[in-house]
């Protein structure tokens, strides 16, 4: 069966006071809702106040999904599930 791994991020702690956490787990659960079919999996991370532009989300979240990719623990088939990259 196919798993979906969700990432969430934000990249600035003042972003924590807002709905944005909430935001994304709204889209990804109505996503889950519309695709029964698709488990959704342990290796979904949340990245709380990691710049993208400057990379730590590569240390964090987002780093230990690309790490689950290399070795083979997210698949072929398997989905990435984020708000936008």
């Amino acid at each position: 069966m196919s798993k979906a791994i969700s990432y969430m991020r934000f990249s600035a702690s003042h972003q924590e006071k807002g709905s944005t956490i909430e935001r994304q787990q709204e889209r990804i659960n109505r996503w889950l809702i519309d695709h029964p079919e698709i488990e959704e999996s342990h290796l979904s991370r949340i990245d709380k106040a990691a710049s993208g532009y400057k990379g730590e989300h590569l240390e964090q979240g987002f780093g230990a999904i690309l790490r689950a990719i290399e070795t083979g623990e997210i698949q072929a088939g398997d989905y990435l599930l984020v708000e936008a990259i």
